[in-house]
């Protein structure tokens, strides 16, 4: 009975969409709680448009 529960707790990857629909106020605060580079670059190759938002000259190149 004690393993029931953590099956729950399988971590699954992020839709590929996360970002399409947040308003950009809560991405601008998302972006900044995040404070590491790394992890900025990685949400950004998530969808266009945080790329767009977070990195417009990073974005502007790779179109």
């Amino acid at each position: 009975m004690g393993n029931t529960l953590s099956s729950a707790f399988i971590p699954t990857p992020p839709p590929r969409d996360l970002f399409l629909n947040l308003p950009e106020e809560l991405l601008l605060v998302i972006i900044h709680s995040l404070g590491d580079t790394n992890s900025q670059i990685y949400l950004s190759r998530v969808n266009k448009r945080f790329h767009r938002i977070v990195m417009p000259e990073v974005w502007k190149k790779s179109k």
